[in-house]
């Protein structure tokens, strides 16, 4: 059984319906139809959770990952720090000084500072995210 990748905020959804108890079927209903859903489980109403699944409008992985389970799916941030963790390594383990590898990280950090992004690990640390 292969496992499919699903967005963070469906499978937070997911989670959080397990966790208050609803059966895959009461999932894949409350995707269905989240008019349906008003009620309120924890501080969330269900219908939060609902419009978030009923966005998702890929139902097959929807069921996969009721079924199988899941991954969660990285967010763009995750996967360019990914590639700058790479790219650094390749630096490290590099014959020559590594300069086309210290351009590309510099080349990242420059584009994401440009943009007025930040991102932990490459052009911020744990504290510097919303300064």
């Amino acid at each position: 059984m292969n496992k499919v990748t699903i967005p963070r905020e469906v499978a937070e959804a997911i989670e959080e319906l397990r966790n208050a108890g609803m059966s895959n079927w009461a999932i894949i209903a409350i995707a269905n139809d989240p008019s349906e859903y008003s009620y309120v489980i924890g501080e969330k109403c269900l219908g939060e959770y609902s419009t978030t699944l009923s966005r998702f409008k890929e139902r097959d992985k929807l069921l996969g990952a009721l079924v199988n389970g899941y991954e969660i799916e990285q967010t763009p941030e995750e996967r360019l720090r990914d590639i700058f963790i790479d790219v650094a390594n390749e630096r490290l383990s590099a014959r020559s000084g590594g300069e086309y590898y210290v351009g590309m990280m510099d080349g990242i950090r420059t584009a994401l500072n440009t943009l007025g992004i930040k991102i932990v690990g490459i052009n911020a640390y744990d504290g510097d995210r919303d300064k």
